[in-house]
């Protein structure tokens, strides 16, 4: 058997199919999506309908990037990444994007229905508040999310994306910016992230049990190698 090999290159809109079933098998078992966006309730079809909606505009913003790490043999989409590179926006933008912003947060019609909007609001409002604290847009890599298939865990592939990007980042001697996941969090943390603040979600309040945590990471850039 050939030895297994992958390659890293940038994510095309063609892409997007593949990408959100990836982030839905990547996701499946996380306590807290599972509530915020329940798919008992929501239905597969409808979920992965707003999932494509939902990536495709974030192929519209010029500071988003994409990666994508597929299997070289098969051309199996393995992980993705999405991070916005530092930016300035203009005064006509960012009352743009503020308004989408706050679209999200409140409009019910942005969410697909059956959506748990309590969840939605313990979570991405605190979360949206510690970004605006810790996050200068305009000199941090922010790293929004990262993706790989259980099918190809465990095999260094979430970070092999890092560190691409964290060479952009270190090569401007800029900072870095994540919301980690309790999986991702020891990932992050052999990478240089250190955790400043946390998000704490009680889940019984929703039907669930324990508790979900977010935990807001900064990088100090490093000198390259």
């Amino acid at each position: 058997m050939a030895p297994e090999s992958f390659t890293l290159s940038d994510c095309t809109p063609d892409d997007v199919p593949d990408m959100v079933e990836v982030s839905l098998r990547a996701f499946a078992d996380d306590p807290l999506n599972k509530i915020t966006l329940p798919r008992e309730v929501i239905g597969e079809p409808e979920l992965r309908r707003w999932t494509a909606q939902f990536l495709t505009t974030f192929f519209e913003k010029p500071e988003v990037h994409f990666y994508k790490i597929t299997e070289t043999n098969t051309g199996t989409l393995a992980a993705w990444i999405r991070c916005a590179f530092p930016h300035v926006l203009s005064e006509e933008e960012s009352k743009k994007r503020k308004k989408e912003k706050d679209a999200k947060l409140k409009d019910k019609s942005f969410w697909p229905k059956g959506a748990n909007f309590d969840v939605i609001d313990a979570k991405f409002g605190v979360l949206g508040q510690l970004k605006d604290k810790y996050c200068d847009d305009t000199q941090t890599y922010y790293v929004q999310l990262v993706a790989t298939d259980p099918a190809y865990q465990r095999r260094g592939l979430a970070s092999k994306l890092l560190k691409h990007m964290l060479q952009f980042a270190d090569g401007e001697g800029k900072m870095a910016y994540i919301e980690a996941t309790a999986l991702g969090f020891p990932v992050y943390q052999k990478l240089g992230f250190k955790e400043v603040d946390i998000v704490e979600v009680d889940l019984s309040k929703y039907g669930g049990k324990g508790y979900a945590s977010n935990r807001i990471m900064q990088r100090e850039p490093q000198p390259l190698l």
